[in-house]
This record gives structure tokens, sequence and C-alpha cells, in this order.
């Protein structure tokens, strides 16, 4: 059977027209001391000045043309009264979709639809176009039309709201109780003023089985239109509504507050992020602007250092960085990726910046560099698996012969003669070994044995070190993460010229166990690159506020570099589902991590809803200021991470033209309880004011 009055599906365009909400201008230094001057100058590629001159066209002289009878201007033809616009409050909320579908054809063309249908969510409210009375309204026998109301205003005309809901909300059994149809207090003959909640949005009567939607038609008395009836074209109307901003507060201030964070580019957006959240910062991680993922792996090493990430094109480092490092008191800068290009701009950044440290992590693939990102975040943070130490006892370790022969450990690679019978925090995955004391001259060889196993040999160096890194696929160094609670001993069999050998024996015990290592494994190369980030960027602001480094890979393998640091995994999360990373690449990666598992959705929206989602479930953040994104481009958002963190607040991605996404309006509507505030990253071309308006009703 047709529906003569349900929406037109071969339709696929439809228009949502927003009020527009002004940006708030980011916080802006004013003063340019001389050092920041100095800075600028020395750090920036040489420039090359472009006079850019005023072009204008050359001016002709008019040239004479024939004397012309003058031609009459055609007349304007009036607006059809059909299509006058009346002054009207939106009928429902703004984050409505419409087409204009009023000559529509119904039943094989046999009519016209006459009526413009709204698109939303079942249950969203109604309200009431103008001051009138209920002049009609079905209370239960439910017609072709279903559920329905008719308002006669006070300015003459008629106004119908057709199809309103009939089913107890989150089911289509067509049992709601009136409450649950009607606003409170209408009924036949009730008066109704403009924005007054009149009913609720719903699929009754001969449109069951179709979106829901609200029938909206208006009846001009004493009016034809082409079809020789009195109902105009809502359509012009419910713009002008729009335009004007006429939208029903329905108790509510119209939406959830939100403002934008931006700049004029991408790295004047990271800037202003910087300055949104940090008044302060000893360290900062700079960047690439021109891809995303050297950003994205630096956000959580930014986290865990406690400053931003700023991101800076490749060429050279822009002025408005510079007075950023200042304004922050930086001393300490990391460079993720082959940002910097020269060791010379590394050199100036110490030098006129007073920055103690530039240190340079990884460069080129950036798989790679996310690996080496990752180590550098467990030395950090401490973590050195589930069954590595957070401390070790040393003891006494000298021998009694002359000259004295000491064997010392150490977390790193310096001396450790000082920390003999002391307890020492963990920061790395290897258990440094020293022999001090001896004349290397004296020396033909050192070996160890750990635990009375052994001997491992080493290269003969001063102090003698066994540890650290695994050189030439020896084993350098004792594994960390690899000993068991309990007491230990290190044995040094000096080898002397004399061709005597000395062993001297260092007992130590493990008191604990160490903080598990996990990450989070996310897309970061594809041949469709719009797909190489959304997850990515997703699992950068989760590891910022979790402290977990974000691995990088392909779909269907993971580099050399990347698999190494999976293999000492307690625990990976996966970002995204087998579109994004296969199930048959994580099959070979369970076999290396105990503990392995997604965060995904059906779309790059809902994953980034499944990421919020499992933080505000740990109650690591309380998600009273939501932070947007495009889920459509990345640069406004690659150095978000950090930032939000910092703040506290939720990171949810959005359709930013024109936020119609039902996945992001499903986690916005999840969260709608506790979102007091929303920030747009980046301007009106990252999410438009339609798009930052819509998202406002989501939340309210």
């Amino acid at each position: 059977m047709p529906l003569p009055d349900g929406p037109d599906h071969l339709r696929t365009t439809r228009h949502v027209l927003m009020r527009s909400r002004s940006a708030r201008t980011p916080r802006r230094s004013a003063a340019r001391s001389g050092a920041v001057m100095l800075a600028a100058a020395l750090i920036l590629s040489p420039v090359t000045a472009i006079a850019q001159e005023a072009t204008e066209e050359p001016t002709e002289e008019p040239t004479e043309e024939p004397t012309e009878e003058p031609t009459e201007e055609p007349t304007e033809e009036p607006t059809p009264e059909w299509e006058r616009v009346v002054d009207i409050t939106f009928p429902t909320t703004p984050d409505s979709t419409f087409h204009n579908g009023y000559r529509d054809c119904r039943s094989g063309c046999s009519r016209r639809h006459q009526a413009t249908d709204v698109m939303n969510d079942k249950m969203t409210p109604l309200y009431a176009t103008v001051d009138g009375k209920i002049c009609s309204i079905d209370l239960g026998s439910e017609s072709l039309y279903g559920r329905s109301l008719t308002i006669c205003g006070d300015d003459g005309n008629r106004y119908r709201y057709l199809h309103i809901n009939n089913d107890t909300p989150g089911t289509d059994d067509g049992a709601a109780p009136l409450h649950q149809v009607y606003g409170p207090g209408i009924d036949s003959g009730s008066r109704v003023v403009r924005g007054q909640l009149v009913a609720y949005m719903g699929d009754s009567g001969n449109a069951e089985g179709t979106p829901p939607h609200l029938h909206f038609d208006i009846y001009f008395p004493g009016m034809s239109n082409p079809w020789g009836e009195e109902r105009a074209n809502p359509y012009p109307s419910l713009l002008d509504a729009l335009a004007r901003g006429d939208i029903a507060d329905g108790g509510t201030t119209g939406g959830t507050p939100s403002r934008r964070v931006a700049g004029d580019t991408r790295v004047e957006t990271a800037i202003a992020l910087s300055q949104e959240s940090f008044d302060e910062a000893a360290h900062v991680v700079i960047a690439s602007a021109s891809t995303p993922q050297d950003a994205l792996v630096a956000g959580p090493l930014a986290s865990v250092l406690g400053g931003p990430v700023l991101i800076t094109p490749d060429s050279n480092v822009p002025f408005s960085i510079i007075e950023e490092l200042i304004r922050l008191g930086a001393d300490d800068v990391t460079v993720v990726g082959g940002t910097l290009p020269t060791p010379e701009a590394r050199e100036d950044l110490v030098s006129l910046l007073g920055a103690t440290h530039v240190h340079q992590l990884g460069a080129g693939d950036p798989l790679a560099t996310s690996a080496v990102v990752a180590e550098d975040i467990f030395d950090l943070t401490n973590a050195l698996g589930a069954n590595g130490p957070d401390e070790v006892v040393f003891e006494d370790l000298h021998d009694d012969a002359e000259p004295s022969i000491a064997v010392s450990l150490s977390p790193d690679r310096s001396n450790a003669g000082a920390l003999q019978d002391a307890v020492v925090p963990f920061s790395g995955r290897w258990l440094h070994v020293f022999a001090e004391g001896l004349d290397p001259n004296d020396v033909s060889r050192v070996r160890f044995l750990v635990d009375g196993e052994g001997p491992v040999n080493i290269d003969r160096t001063w102090p003698y070190d066994l540890g650290g890194t695994r050189g030439n696929g020896s084993n350098r160094g004792i594994r960390a993460d690899a000993l068991e609670v309990g007491e230990h001993s290190v044995t040094a069999l000096v080898s002397l010229l004399d061709d005597t050998t000395r062993e001297i024996t260092a007992t130590f015990t493990v008191t604990d166990v160490g903080t598990p290592r996990r990450a989070v494994l996310a897309l970061g190369v594809a041949d469709d690159a719009d797909r190489a980030w959304p997850d990515a960027l997703a699992a950068s602001w989760y590891g910022s506020v979790r402290r977990l480094p974000v691995l990088l890979t392909a779909a269907d393998a993971s580099p050399t570099q990347v698999l190494d640091v999976i293999a000492s995994l307690d625990e990976l999360i996966v970002a995204g589902g087998p579109a994004a990373i296969s199930d048959a690449h994580l099959e070979t990666l369970a076999e290396e991590v105990p503990d392995l598992g997604r965060l995904a959705g059906e779309s790059r929206y809902s994953t980034a809803a499944e990421f919020a989602f499992d933080l505000v479930e740990r109650e690591l953040v309380a998600p009273t200021v939501a932070f947007i994104a495009t889920g459509q481009s990345w640069p406004d958002a690659t150095a978000s991470g950090a930032a939000i963190a910092a703040q506290g607040g939720v990171l949810l991605l959005v359709d930013g033209e024109r936020a119609t996404n039902t996945d992001a309006r499903h986690a916005m509507s999840q969260l709608a309880d506790t979102i007091d505030e929303l920030v747009a990253l980046g301007g009106p071309a990252a999410i438009s004011d339609a798009a930052l308006r819509r998202i406002a009703w989501w939340t309210s």
C-alpha cells in the first residue's frame, strides 16, 4: 500500500540551517621581547621577502557604442500565495533535517505531498509554532495520519502535526501512554503559546516502518494552490524561522554552551590548545605539521612529560612556536620524528631558548618512530612489565683482595659504584652491571654469571658494563622484567694478564613487581590515507590520559621495531575493528601478548566514542567538557591529546560539515547528562557553525 503522507525516500538531500555562534578568540601574547625576536631571527629558515603589488586590471577607454532603443526590464514574478513566508517558531529542535518536499509525488503521483517532513528521533519534542488553540487532536482512534493535532492560530492559519509518537520509548509497540504522546495539558480546545511543548515526534499511522518524522503542513484559509487546496508550502517558513533563530527553548537554554579553540592554521590551532591547557611547561614535544602520525604518537609522551604537543612545518620553526616555547618557559624539547630539519636548528633551540636539552626520537618511518617513542614512555613511567622489579636492594659487593674490586648494579648506564648498599627504582628494562677498581691494562677478559648461570662475555670496555642493549644478537644485560621476586646474584669473573682470575659476587633482592607494560595499537598507514589517522587520533587522547604509548601498524602486518615492543607487552589494546587492523594480524599478535583486545565501533565516530566510554567507566575523566574534532580531516586535532588530557575532558569525533552522523549523535546523547560545555577544535572549515549548533542540541 502506498504511503500517502510518509517521507520521500527517493530524496537524499536534506537541508539544515543553524544559527551561527561566534568563536572565542584564542589568547595571544602581544609582547614580543628582544629575546623572542632574536630567537625568531636565528632559528627561522631564511625568508625571501616577496613584494606583493596590488594588481589592477588596466583601465580601458570606453568605446563609443551605437545608440540603441532602451529595452524593457522583465518584471519579476510575484511569489505565489502558497509560497508565502509566515512568522512561526520552528516546530521542533534545530538539529532536525528536512527538504522541500511540497511537490513530491504520492500514490503514484495521483496527488502531491503539500507538506514538509521534518526528520529526527522518536520522542524529539514538538512545539507550538504560533499562539492559538488545539482545534483538532487524535486521542486514540489513530487514523491514517496516526496520532495528530492541529493548532488554529490566532493569525487565522491552521498548523497540522501528523505521525506523532505512539510507542513506548525504545520500542515500536504502539502502546505509549498519553504523556509520551502529547505535552502536559494538551487537549482539544487547549490554549497554546509559541514554543510550548505540544507533542513528541514518532512514526504513527501510515508512517509505521519509516524513519520518525513530523509531517508538518500549513493551511491558508481561502487560498487555492496549484491543486485547488488551501495547503501552503511550509518549507520557506521553516527556513525563515531557523534563519531568525526563532527556536523554542522547551524549558532549556537552547543547547549546550559551545565555543572554539582555533587558529588561522593548524600550527596556530595547536598553539591555541597549548595556551588553553598549560600556563607553563618545562618540557615540550614538537612534531611535524605535514603528516598526522608523529604528532599522534607524541601525545602520550607529552602527557607523561607534563607539556603540550606543538606542530611545525618541516622546513622551519615558525616565530609563533618560538614565542610559545618562551611563554611556557620550556627547558627541554623532544622532537618526535624528523621534524627539525638540521642539527643547527636544534642547537638554536638550546642556545636561544635556554633549553638544556633537545632530544630527537625517531626519524623517517612513522611506524618505527612509534616504537622508539613507546620505549621512551616505558622508561619514563617505570613500566618494566608485570614480572619486572620496581626496586632492587644491593649488598656490599667489594672483595677483600688488593686492589679491591667492586661489582655494582644500576638501572642506567652511569658508573654505579655509589649505588652500593642502596635501594634504586628501575626506569628501564635492562639491569646494568659494572666491574670497578681495576686497571684496564691488567685485565684480559671479564665474564659474568647471572644466578650462577653463564658465563656471559662482554667486550673489553671500562668500566666493564654488562647490559643496556642487545648488540649483534647477543644478550648483553640482565632482563629486569624476567627476574622473579626474590634473591639473585651476579658474579664477575675477572681474568688478569698474570693468568689469575678474580671472582666477585654481587647479591641483590627483587622486592616488588613492576608496572605492567601496556600500549595501544592503531592503524598508521593505509592505501587510503583517509583511513590511517581517525582511530589513532582517539588512541592518542586515550593514551595521553592513561599514559600509554600508541604503536602504529599496517592493517595486516607490523614492522620489526613495533613487533619487538609488542613482544614485551603485558597488554595490547587495539583501536578499531577488522576493517582497520585485520583479525589475522591480531591472531599473530595474540601469540606474543597475554592480554589482547579491541576497543572498536562500527565507524570512526563510534570507535572514538568507545575510547571515551572506557575512560569514563574507569573514572579517569569527568565528561563535563567535550572536545569535538571533525572525523573528516586531521590537521586541527593531531596535537590535541595531551592538551585535552590535561583538562580532564573527553574527545569525540563528529561529522564536521553537517553533523548528521548517527554514531556521533548516539555517543553525545549517552554523555548528554554530564556535558556542560562543547569545545570545537578548529574553525568553521573543520566544524561548521551549523554543525556546532546542531551538536549543542544533541547534548542539551
